[in-house]
């Protein structure tokens, strides 16, 4: 702990503080947990632009790249 607690003081806080927040989802009822164990709306875009680049495969350039994103 001391040698992130010295490189990220303030992530290091945040988890120690708040860690018990993300295992939140779990009060709810079993079914729920893979629909409500993130709420983040970026994750879900990176998550898709993942899955659409997969499909892909390669862009030929940058451009490509930021018009399917």
């Amino acid at each position: 702990e001391r040698k992130w607690t010295d490189l990220e003081p303030d992530a290091v806080r945040t988890f120690i503080n708040d860690a018990a927040l993300t295992l939140s989802f779990y009060d709810f009822d079993e079914s729920l947990h893979s629909l409500i164990r993130t709420s983040n709306a970026i994750e879900r875009l990176f998550r898709e632009f993942r899955t659409k680049a997969d499909e892909i495969g390669a862009f030929p350039n940058e451009e490509s790249c930021l018009a399917i994103f």
